[in-house]
């Protein structure tokens, strides 16, 4: 289950970094 906790955090956090550049 942390697993999938971990991944859905970086998941998170490319998306905020993305919108961000963009």
């Amino acid at each position: 289950m942390e697993s999938s906790i971990s991944t859905v955090t970086l998941s998170k956090l490319t998306l905020l970094i993305c919108c961000g550049q963009s």
